[in-house]
């Protein structure tokens, strides 16, 4: 009986022992997986900041060459200033930011079984940018000409372009009218588009007592954007109202 149970008691700690064995190397695996997935973010992280645009860089790891590593982009919808404030308006024309963020989905496989996959995912910003030197803001006029009439209004468009003249994506404007001062000065009402990436310059205003004017001489509209904490400001050309 002596033996019978001291066998036993050899068989159970033996199996214990083997079932620790593995549970440590699956352990010292699933590090492993963490520490290459972090290192395979990184690398992401600095190869966008170097090139400016989602590339993905090397996934070797010559050292740990039985561990694969994945890396995807998916692309994101998220709203300025937020998801709750845009939900006031309409889908068609809330403040998407849709090309500057990227969600990154680092995924580390060893062996077999979804128990041997380790996935990282972050969101990940483009590069800042800087705006263009000789033409950071272009303003077109889409719509309408010089003067302009009681009633009658002219539509601008504006865009942003960076230190390389590529066009900014995920960029707001917000329009103002200023008078040209020397001359007979005059100011107009300004509407724009949510994202303000369109302005309209009409000829007439709204007076404290809920009156409606028209008005005569010349302004000029301006357009504002901030792109990574500096903000410009261009103005358009001059337009006359007139009676």
């Amino acid at each position: 009986m002596a033996s019978f149970l001291l066998i036993g008691v050899f068989l159970l700690v033996g199996s214990m022992f083997h079932r620790g064995m593995r549970y440590g190397a699956l352990v010292d695996q699933r590090v492993t997986a963490v520490h290459l997935a972090e290192q395979q973010m990184a690398r992401v992280r600095r190869a966008v900041e170097e090139h400016g645009d989602w590339v993905t860089p090397s996934t070797d790891f010559p050292e740990h060459s039985e561990f694969k590593v994945e890396v995807t982009f998916d692309r994101v919808r998220l709203y300025s200033p937020s998801s709750m404030l845009e939900q006031a308006y309409p889908f068609a024309t809330r403040r998407k930011i849709s090309d500057s963020t990227r969600r990154v989905n680092v995924v580390v496989r060893w062996g077999k079984g979804k128990s041997k996959t380790y996935r990282l995912t972050s969101y990940l910003n483009q590069a800042p940018l800087q705006w263009n030197s000789k033409d950071p803001i272009i303003m077109k006029l889409d719509r309408g000409e010089s003067p302009i009439r009681p009633g009658e209004a002219i539509r601008y468009t504006a865009t942003g372009y960076d230190a390389d003249g590529k066009e900014i994506k995920d960029l707001f404007f917000h329009w103002n009218v200023v008078p040209v001062y020397g001359e007979n000065s005059a100011v107009g009402r300004v509407r724009q588009s949510h994202d303000g990436s369109i302005g309209v310059l009409g000829n007439r205003v709204q007076t404290v007592e809920g009156q409606y004017l028209e008005l005569e001489g010349f302004c000029k509209m301006t357009v504002t954007a901030l792109l990574d904490g500096h903000l410009m400001t261009v103005a358009g050309k001059k337009v006359e109202m007139v009676y």
